[in-house]
C-alpha cells in the first residue's frame, strides 16, 4: 500500500506523509515493512527510539495513535516486517491517511510499506479502542498516573485483546539502571484480574544478541549485544497482544486498570545522576474487539 521514501535528519524531527489505503473487506493481516539506510556510520551511531503515529485526519498535524514502533541500529542499516493486525479497524474507510513519523538524532533514508496479506484464518478486528498512552517517568509516583477505566463492551463480542507497546528507556542514573536495563514488571487489570508482562531481558550480557533470530541486526557498534526492557537496537517492537475475552463482562462496563513494578514492588529510584538520563516508559495501549 502505496511505499513512502523520505530522509529525516537533526536531533527531533516528526516527518508527516500520507498512504493511500483501499477497501480492505476480506480477512488477513496488516504488517508494516521499514528499510532504513545509514549511508555512513558517524550519521546514525546511536540507538533512537522511532514511533509511526496515525493523524486524527488527513489536514490534521495532531497524531496521537501510535501503530509502530523501531530502535535504530547503532551504526548500520536494517528492515523489518511488523505485524500490526489489531490496528487494522483504524482503517476501515478506503482512502488517504496520513501519518507522523518521530525521528531523533541520525540520519537515515527510510522506505516504508504497509501490506496486507489476505488469510482466511485472520479475521478483521471490529472496533479497537485507545487504552492509556504516553511516556511516563518511572519513579515512585508512576502508578498513580494511570486511573481506572470503565468502558463500555458490546453484547455481541466474540473475542477481545489488549494491545500495547511499552518499552523502558534510560540509564546510567539510578542504582537499579532502569528502565533500560532493569526488569520491570507491567501489569494490566481487567475486571479486577492481572495479567502481566515481564521484561526479564533486561540487564543480561547477551539478550539482543541472543535475539538476531528475531529480526535484531547483528554487527552492531556500541553496547547493542546486552538486554534491554521490551527492545533492542536495530530492531522492531512488536506490539504485546493479550487474550483478555475470558475476564471481559459483554454488555456492561469493563473495569481497567495499569501499574508497573520492579521485582514486585513500587520502583522508588535511588539516583545516583540526576542530570543523567532518568527512567521512562513510553506506552500506548488499545482494546480490540472482535
Amino acid at each position: 500500500i502505496n511505499g513512502v521514501p523520505f530522509e529525516d535528519e537533526g536531533w527531533v524531527k516528526d516527518i508527516f506523509f500520507t498512504s493511500g489505503f483501499p477497501q480492505i473487506s476480506k480477512p488477513g493481516k496488516l504488517l508494516i515493512f521499514l528499510e532504513q539506510i545509514c549511508e555512513s556510520p558517524q550519521t546514525c551511531e546511536w540507538d533512537r527510539l522511532q514511533q509511526l503515529f496515525l493523524c486524527e485526519d488527513e489536514t490534521s498535524d495532531i497524531c496521537t495513535v501510535e501503530i509502530g514502533r523501531w530502535i535504530t541500529t547503532y551504526g548500520r542499516s536494517g528492515k523489518w516486517l511488523t505485524d500490526i493486525s489489531p490496528f487494522l479497524s483504524f482503517f476501515k474507510d478506503p482512502g488517504k491517511y496520513k501519518f507522523r513519523f518521530t525521528v531523533a538524532g541520525d540520519n537515515y533514508l527510510n522506505y516504508l510499506d504497509f501490506i496486507f496479506i489476505e488469510d482466511d484464518g485472520t479475521p478483521l478486528p471490529a472496533d479497537i479502542v485507545p487504552l492509556y498512552s504516553g511516556t511516563v517517568s518511572f519513579d515512585e509516583n508512576y502508578n498513580d498516573h494511570f486511573e481506572e477505566l470503565s468502558i463500555d463492551i458490546p453484547d455481541n463480542v466474540e473475542k477481545v485483546v489488549l494491545s500495547a507497546y511499552i518499552t523502558g528507556h534510560g540509564n546510567g542514573s539510578e542504582e537499579a539502571n532502569c528502565a533500560e536495563f532493569c526488569p520491570f514488571e507491567s501489569v494490566f487489570y481487567v475486571n479486577g484480574v492481572p495479567f502481566s508482562t515481564k521484561f526479564k531481558n533486561a540487564g543480561t550480557s547477551l539478550g539482543c544478541y541472543d535475539m538476531v533470530s528475531d529480526g535484531v541486526v547483528p554487527n552492531q557498534s556500541g553496547s547493542w549485544p546486552f538486554g534491554r526492557a521490551g527492545w533492542c537496537p536495530g530492531q522492531d517492537v512488536k506490539p504485546i497482544n493479550i487474550d483478555i475475552t475470558d475476564q471481559i463482562k459483554p454488555g456492561e462496563k469493563n473495569i481497567f486498570h495499569f501499574e508497573s513494578f520492579l521485582h514486585g514492588e513500587k520502583y522508588v529510584p535511588i539516583v545516583t545522576d540526576p542530570s543523567g538520563y532518568r527512567a521512562e516508559i513510553p506506552m500506548s495501549s488499545y482494546i480490540v474487539l472482535w
